[in-house]
């Protein structure tokens, strides 16, 4: 596998771990670049030992608590709502700055 196409595969894995934020997700793509193909391998493989681990601790959970993927639910749709309003306030700043420099 090509460096390129272990960077798509380690961003679509980064993307299903819950506990990354985006800008964390973000942050580690721009370091991808520093490493060698062999890196991004073992980095790949990481990854996916996580989401198998993830997705035990997701069934346990849901075993446990079957109301655990409604709550879940509702605090990543929370999540990704504040993370939204945050990102849009941000750029609603720096507009302003920028007119009123002008």
């Amino acid at each position: 596998m090509d460096s390129q196409t272990l960077k798509i595969n380690i961003k679509k894995h980064l993307g299903r771990l819950y506990f990354l934020r985006s800008v964390h997700i973000q942050a580690i793509m721009k370091r991808l670049d520093s490493l060698p193909e062999e890196g991004l391998k073992q980095f790949l493989a990481v990854l996916e030992e996580g989401l198998l681990k993830q997705d035990e601790f997701l069934e346990k959970m849901n075993t446990l608590d079957p109301q655990f993927n409604a709550g879940l639910k509702q605090f990543l749709n929370k999540s990704y709502k504040d993370a939204t309003t945050e990102v849009t306030e941000q750029e609603h700043e720096d507009a302003e700055k920028l007119l009123d420099q002008l």
